[in-house]
């Protein structure tokens, strides 16, 4: 997701519908960078269909859902910190905490795929096991977020933040409670697929020899340079 730089004003008030609001310095090309940024994500996707390389998808279902949603609010809060649609940001701030956890989640689904890749010992995956293994994926990249989100309302002090030029975003309760419920699943999610990359690599050095026919036995459609590519990208996450 694109995050632009900018200075907030010291002004900060309680609107009617216990909305926060914020003003910040105008944002230009926001939306045109958040509409290039869905279509350069949006190009690798047939090959990674075909591949049902899943915490791909994933990352880029949420990479464009993460943009969209910026982009719409960046939109309507144009120069503006007016509650212009109280109904879309109920909406817009649970994407918000959804994609937080979505992203990592997605990162680590494509760096457990590298490790199962790199530590293979059969000559090819069965359609058993690919299954299982697009159930596992789906339950952490999609579940998992709907899960944290629904749970955020439990530790939401307010409805939503209001910030000019950036549109809506979510506040949470600054408490003890708020950790296990929402804070603490990115950075858990972060650690376990910087697990999974560390011993990826590892598997990596052990059979770099045979890599090349291990990667042609996984039945992945994933030769060297793209194992490597992926690595990085779930590494960079």
């Amino acid at each position: 997701m694109i995050i632009p730089k900018f200075k907030t004003v010291p002004r900060l008030t309680l609107s009617p519908p216990s909305a926060l609001i914020m003003a910040v310095t105008e944002v230009t090309g926001l939306p045109i960078a958040c509409a290039l940024a869905i279509v350069c994500v949006l190009l690798p996707v047939p090959w990674h269909w075909k591949a049902r390389n899943t915490g791909t998808l994933l990352y880029i279902g949420w990479t464009v859902v993460a943009n969209l949603n910026l982009m719409i609010n960046s939109i309507i809060w144009r120069d503006t910190w007016e509650d212009l649609a109280p109904a879309w940001c109920s909406i817009s701030i649970k994407i918000v905490i959804a994609q937080s956890v979505g992203l990592t989640a997605a990162s680590m689904c494509i760096n457990r795929k590298l490790y199962n890749i790199a530590t293979i010992q059969s000559v090819s995956i069965t359609p058993e096991s690919r299954r299982r293994n697009m159930i596992a994926d789906l339950s952490v990249g999609v579940l998992l977020p709907i899960v944290v989100m629904a749970l955020h309302y439990i530790v939401q002090p307010n409805k939503y933040l209001l910030i000019e030029n950036i549109g809506c975003w979510p506040t949470t309760e600054n408490s003890l409670v708020s950790i296990p419920l929402v804070f603490m699943w990115p950075l858990l999610i972060c650690c376990t697929s910087f697990i999974y990359c560390i011993l990826s690599i590892r598997g990596f050095l052990k059979a770099r020899q045979q890599f090349n026919q291990v990667l042609s036995n996984s039945g992945s459609g994933i030769n060297l340079s793209r194992y490597f590519r992926l690595l990085a990208l779930a590494s960079e996450e």
